[in-house]
């Protein structure tokens, strides 16, 4: 039992230890360690890559150095073999004859080889061969080397040359090879056996060396120095440039791990440590377990996933919300724009941030020309609060406030301020409600009018009826008094002022009486151009005198209209009567008239070139008994009767002036 059991105790520590070494190695490296392997094998190649470059460079160098000797020697060989072929072969043939051979003095490939054995014993390192196959001479005879090299130039004609590293026994040199070729030169000794010379046929038969032709490849020079003594160098040197490199990259690499561990792991951690700290690690437990210590970048990307997870949940709540507010925007834009008056948001700084239709119509802009814009710089083009303007009154009471705004054109608007506050009391923003008034001021100016002369009719009658009986009993006895003062003449001319004062009071008392009594107008159809021509021509004589100039500019579409002509005549009168008083000199009046097929309006406007209307009495010149001018001079009831005959038609009557520039009355009539 002991022994069974310490057998099964061993096989599970094996067993354990196998599977700790398992995940040992299946384990993930963490961020620093990744980072040493990573680093450490790239310098380790880069070790071996400039030792490597370095090697090829030297070998480059010793190659070209080897080639340049290589030329030297086969240029100094064939220096030698072009005298003997070109100079003293020839000689000699003359001088002894063509059956004459000395082969020190006439053997090409004899004399380069002694040439190179002298050369070789005064400048060491130097192989010289001069080969062929089947040879005469068995010193010149192809080794295997060479005869692959002939077989090369052999497959290859147009080469000229070979160079590079090759090893023979064992040893390293530099070779070069160049083929030869047999010359015409060379087929007295090369070619028939029967015109070679008889002393060549003494030294070497008449089996080798004959049966060529020109042209024909006869060998290849062979020049090769040794360089192993020079390669061992070169290997040194690289060996050299390793170990420095390394030792360079070595501190390099510890100056590099060490800043790592400071700068990016350290920051990478506290990076990870922000993540942990916003993440419930009952929800994501791998980024707050132990082997996120291990791994900081898969856990830095479980957390960044995490992150991302709840950035896209937190986008998709935010886009529903966005749609909500868009929708309730929309629904507050249709509120808005249901509004038929100006209604426009403004933020705390008085910026835009929402107008209705009716706004833009007004205004004849786009939202995106306003909004975010200052309303004083909208609407100004000021740079600071309009002058006069409520907004900074409301933002600092933060209670509504209205008032009277007229604008350009003379449009007439009761703007309103509402400001909203936030639960704190502060102010949110601001609601600006313009309503136009202009019509219902002009309504209402009517219905004073009205009123006015209503009171003021009824008084009249009253009193014109009470002076009335006075009159007619002064008119009387004056008629008497005239005939007992008949031979008095100061009597008779003090009766006369007393009996023309009485009929001036008496026509102002049939005025008054006209005035109050409602007339019902006998309308018919007639030309209002024709009219107005009549009357101009009537008053021409008066503004003759006065050097007033009148002008018509009638529209001849005007159709005959319905009305009283003897009361238009009236108006017409009373009007151009005023426009000439209205001139302190000589002047210009325009009466114009103008028809609107479409609405069947008739609209006369008269025009002066006048002093103008004072604002201030503008609203007072329709009232009865209301005059600038002297007492005595006028009754003040031109205008108020005039309001009235026009009011009769179903017209209106309106006046345009501003102080020196003339005014201008317009009378609107339906047709």
């Amino acid at each position: 039992m002991p022994c069974n059991f310490q057998t099964e105790t061993r096989h599970h520590d094996m067993a354990r230890n196998k599977m700790m070494k398992k995940r040992f190695f299946l384990s993930p490296l963490s961020l620093r360690a990744r980072f040493h392997i990573g680093i450490g094998a790239f310098l380790i190649i880069v070790c071996f890559v400039s030792a490597f470059l370095i090697y090829r460079h030297e070998k480059s160098l010793l190659e070209e150095i080897a080639h340049a000797r290589t030329d030297l020697v086969m240029a100094a060989v064939e220096a030698s073999r072009a005298y003997i072929r070109e100079e003293l072969r020839p000689k000699m043939y003359a001088e002894f004859g063509h059956d004459f051979f000395m082969l020190e003095a006439m053997s090409t490939s004899y004399a380069g080889r002694a040439f190179m054995d002298i050369f070789s014993r005064k400048v060491p390192n130097f192989n010289y061969r001069r080969v062929s196959v089947n040879a005469r001479n068995p010193h010149s005879e192809a080794n295997d080397l060479e005869k692959e090299m002939m077989g090369y130039f052999k497959q290859n004609p147009g080469q000229r040359n070979w160079q590079g590293l090759a090893t023979k026994d064992g040893d390293a040199s530099y070779m070069r090879f160049q083929p030869v070729f047999f010359e015409t030169s060379c087929m007295h000794c090369h070619g028939n056996p029967g015109d070679a010379p008889s002393e060549l046929i003494r030294l070497y038969g008449d089996a080798q060396g004959f049966g060529h032709f020109p042209g024909e490849l006869a060998g290849i020079i062979a020049v090769g120095i040794p360089v192993d003594s020079a390669l061992a160098d070169i290997r040194d040197r690289a060996a050299s440039v390793f170990i420095a490199v390394f030792l360079g990259v070595s501190v390099f690499y510890l100056f590099l791990i060490f800043f790592f561990d400071r700068i990016v792991v350290t920051n990478l951690r506290g990076v990870l440590d922000i993540f942990r700290s916003s993440l419930d690690p009952d929800i994501e437990p791998d980024l707050t377990g132990v082997e996120s210590e291990k791994d900081e970048l898969r856990a830095l990307t479980a957390a960044a996933e995490t992150m991302a997870g709840r950035l896209r949940q937190g986008r998709e709540v935010l886009v529903q919300k966005n749609t909500e507010l868009e929708q309730q925007k929309e629904l507050l834009q249709s509120v808005f724009d249901g509004i038929t008056d100006m209604v426009v948001l403004l933020d705390k700084d008085f910026r835009i941030k929402m107008v209705n239709k009716a706004y833009l119509r007004r205004y004849h802009v786009a939202l995106k020309d306003v909004y975010n814009i200052c309303c004083y710089e909208a609407h100004s083009g000021n740079l600071e609060v309009c002058a006069g303007c409520k907004l900074p009154a409301v933002a600092e009471s933060k209670t509504a406030l209205s008032t009277e705004i007229r604008y350009p054109g003379g449009d007439l608007f009761l703007v309103t301020f509402y400001p909203l506050i936030d639960e704190n009391g502060d102010l949110q923003s601001i609601i600006r409600y313009s309503r136009e008034i202009t019509d219902q001021k002009k309504v209402e100016q009517k219905i004073q009018q009205a009123e006015k002369l209503l009171a003021m009719g009824q008084l009249a009658a009253g009193v014109a009826h009470e002076i009335n009986n006075p009159l007619g009993v002064i008119l009387c006895y004056t008629d008497l008094l005239k005939r007992q003062l008949a031979d008095f003449p100061q009597g008779l001319k003090d009766l006369g002022v007393i009996e023309k004062q009485a009929h001036n009071s008496k026509r102002i008392v049939s005025d008054l009486l006209q005035f109050a009594r409602s007339h019902e107008s006998a309308k018919e159809p007639a030309m209002v151009n024709s009219a107005i021509g009549e009357v101009v021509h009537f008053l021409a004589h008066q503004f003759n005198k006065q050097k007033i100039e009148v002008t018509l500019d009638l529209d001849e579409a005007v159709p005959a209209v319905p009305m009283d002509v003897n009361k238009m005549k009236q108006v017409l009168i009373n009007l151009l009567m005023n426009a000439g008083q209205a001139m302190e000199g000589p002047g210009l009046i325009v009466v114009s008239t103008a028809w609107s097929a479409s609405e069947k309006i008739l609209e006369i406007k008269i025009r002066d070139n006048g002093k103008g209307i004072d604002p201030a009495i503008r609203n007072k010149i329709f009232d009865p008994f209301f005059s600038t001018k002297a007492t005595g001079d006028s009754t003040g009831l031109g205008l108020s009767v005039s309001y009235g005959i026009i009011q009769e038609h179903g017209g209106d009557i309106t006046v345009e002036s501003d102080p020196g520039e003339g005014a201008c009355f317009s009378i609107r009539m339906p047709a």
